[in-house]
């Protein structure tokens, strides 16, 4: 399966299972129209899909925590992440979000891992140099999606959530 992944923010990282991978710059300047950021996501991923082709697109999900106390941060990734869920749509194509946390997890162990962490871990584990922190990300995520992991912290949580014994209420009447 071929995948895209994307680390949504101004300075978007994105990596292609076919070795791909670098940062797309949505930012906007002067006159230029504010959604004007938007619609180059948009024609950048259908590039991406015209140029090497993907079967799914994975993105980083960090609408609600990026950004904590900063809501035009928060605001910024929601609308990227409409524009990535809208654009595949468009192409006919699944696609998945990974907490922040997971992904963090998954690269060096520790969900609360800092940036030069998972530059770091990314040259320990995947042999891989940058010192851009949204290609580090974006080559994570790609990871994820190709690993198995996702689906195996789904089914543990979802066991740790059944064995939880729940107390039973007293019948009133």
């Amino acid at each position: 399966m071929r995948i895209l992944a994307l680390d949504p923010a101004n300075a978007c990282g994105f990596a292609h299972s076919d070795g791909h991978y670098g940062v797309w710059n949505l930012t906007t300047s002067g006159p230029e129209h504010g959604g004007r950021r938007l619609n180059r996501l948009a024609d950048l991923i259908r590039q991406a899909h015209a140029d090497w082709g993907f079967d799914r697109i994975v993105y980083e999900d960090a609408g609600f925590g990026a950004g904590r106390g900063q809501l035009h941060t928060m605001a910024m990734h929601n609308e990227l992440r409409g524009i990535i869920k809208a654009t595949a749509c468009y192409l006919g194509l699944p696609f998945e979000g990974y907490k922040p946390t997971t992904i963090k997890k998954f690269a060096t162990g520790s969900g609360n891992a800092k940036k030069p962490q998972m530059i770091a871990a990314l040259k320990t584990r995947l042999g891989i140099e940058t010192t851009n922190d949204n290609i580090a990300d974006a080559l994570w995520i790609l990871e994820l999606a190709k690993s198995d992991y996702h689906e195996a912290e789904k089914v543990k949580k979802a066991r740790q959530r059944a064995a939880v014994v729940k107390p039973k209420q007293a019948r009133m009447f």
